[in-house]
């Protein structure tokens, strides 16, 4: 019995590793990491590499959430390929960022595979393997998403924490790495801080040797610190922002129910079940297996048909808030299951894992089938750049250079990324054709992208969406012919308005006038 769990777990396995290989090639292939705030980071970091100007590689404190150590690991392998290696070919340090994004969080899945060999927690292992197959991975669209590489730091962290090991030296680098790591991941580590500090007080008092002791004490209060520290710096943040940080409990409101769709219910819903079964029968029935298989090909046929999506891209990107929910959760059931003292049925355990990798299959599959729609728009829009001839190209509101086939179907370029992907998808030194924004947007959110972008004459420099300048000519780009043609077109869309504005300001002096006159 135990022999045939043993080699459906390891046939399973190898499936799960050949199908996620297949996906992270795709995506490198792709450029799959460029998608939304991707492309915008890429921009950034060839603008720095062409500058000489490596500070960026250091954790950026400015940025908008708690988020600089991780965002500083994701830029790390593009630094060392150029400056290191010394590529130079734009599209090979694009591949290389997209490599890192899908891969890392795969890697970070192996090493604590093999840590598990030593603290013999195949339950941790379960639930990280858990975090990846059935939550992280139905969001991965947007890869460079911060919880998607931090929490499996974190199960990692925590596997030192629970196992029973005697710690050397190697290990408490990586355990301080670890911690680190957790000073930057992002806000839903204000909440884990308290959870892993509890733990290290259980764990250390079932410990006899003195020294592995104090190293979990050195995980307890490191995870507190780093959690005290992201709660000042949050708050920090909402305090300093105009709107007192409604934006960011507003949408992790909004998008909790993007969550419990197709994709995400399907997944969670049946490892939740067949994890009940088991607790009942032992062995994996061939029932439940196949109703397995039967479902997720009837929800990859859902899928494949765009009128049916589980999750539109635009929202999938927004894992930064469900894991305020789920990854604290998941590690409070650790806690919790530890503290009762429960014993794992390593059977059992291998049957969870089984069931979560054939889970962790089917949403990689999924994630080739977006990476395909990835790649089809990414290439409409390299045709519709290259067709129009003129140096500035303004999609139409109502033709965006977005859709695929129509307007109906999935997006998979943000509009308020055309400036970045112009620049960094075309093939030539000498770039002809820029996508600027919508001059007059239905959405009004979509103002700012418009308005940050513009040409700078005195200091040849082009103002990007986000609020970044970059120089009008690189190493890697030269995009003269599309500055001055969005100045012109600037200065002729301004004096267009004045008539307009001029109207607006007339208004307002009324106005104030009447509201004086009520006073009197």
């Amino acid at each position: 019995m135990e022999k045939e769990n043993n080699l459906t777990l390891k046939v399973v396995t190898w499936i799960f590793i050949a199908v996620s290989l297949v996906f992270v090639i795709y995506a490198t292939i792709t450029m799959r990491g460029l998608y939304l705030d991707g492309s915008f980071y890429m921009l950034c970091m060839l603008n720095d590499l062409a500058q000489h100007d490596y500070s960026d590689i250091l954790p950026d404190f400015s940025v908008p959430r708690v988020r600089f150590c991780i965002l500083f690991l994701q830029k790390l392998p593009v630094f060392f390929a150029n400056v290191i290696l010394g590529i130079e070919h734009k599209k090979i340090l694009i591949m290389t960022y997209s490599c890192g994004q899908f891969i890392m969080p795969l890697l970070i899945l192996w090493w604590n595979y093999i840590l598990t060999k030593r603290t013999k927690r195949t339950d941790i292992l379960f639930l990280s393997l858990f975090n990846y197959c059935a939550v992280l991975l139905m969001f991965s669209i947007f890869s460079v998403t911060e919880s998607l590489i931090g929490s499996c730091f974190h199960f990692v962290l925590w596997n030192y924490l629970a196992g029973k090991i005697d710690y050397n030296k190697k290990d408490i680098i990586l355990i301080l790495f670890l911690l680190i790591m957790m000073f930057g991941t992002w806000e839903y580590v204000m909440f884990l801080g308290p959870i892993f500090f509890a733990a290290s007080i259980m764990y250390e008092q079932r410990e006899e040797d003195t020294r592995n002791k104090r190293i979990k004490q050195l995980i307890g209060w490191g995870a507190l610190a780093a959690s005290v520290f992201t709660t000042v710096y949050f708050l920090y943040i909402v305090f300093a922002s105009n709107d007192n940080g409604l934006y960011f409990f507003k949408e992790f409101y909004d998008y909790i129910p993007h969550f419990f769709e197709l994709c995400g219910l399907l997944s969670c819903l049946l490892v939740i079940f067949l994890i009940v079964a088991f607790f009942i029968k032992n062995k994996m029935p061939k029932l439940l297996l196949f109703f397995v298989v039967v479902v997720f090909l009837r929800a990859l046929v859902g899928l494949c048909n765009t009128f049916e999506v589980s999750l539109v891209p635009m929202w999938e990107h927004h894992m930064r808030s469900i894991v305020f929910l789920m990854i604290p959760f998941l590690f409070f059931c650790i806690y919790i299951f530890d503290l009762l003292k429960k014993e794992c049925n390593p059977v059992k355990i291998n049957n969870y894992i089984t069931i979560v990798l054939i889970c962790g299959i089917f949403q990689t599959i999924w994630q080739c089938i977006n990476t395909y729609f990835w790649d089809v728009n990414v290439k409409y829009m390299k045709k519709e750049l290259n067709s129009v001839n003129s140096a500035l190209y303004i999609p139409s509101e109502h033709n965006e250079i977005s859709s695929f086939f129509n307007s109906d179907l999935r997006r998979y370029i943000w509009h308020g990324n055309y400036a970045a992907m112009s620049i960094l998808l075309s093939d030539t030194y000498k770039i002809k054709t820029l996508a600027v924004n919508y001059d007059m947007p239905a959405e009004t959110g979509n103002k700012t992208f418009r308005e940050s972008l513009y040409y700078i004459p005195e200091d040849n420099m082009i103002s990007i969406p986000f609020g970044v300048k970059i120089p009008v000519k690189t190493k890697f780009w030269d995009v003269e012919e599309c500055a001055i043609a969005l100045d012109n077109y600037d200065k002729k869309l301004k004096d267009n308005q004045k008539p307009e504005i001029e109207k607006k300001v007339e208004i307002k002096k009324k106005t104030k006038a009447k509201k004086k006159t009520n006073r009197h």
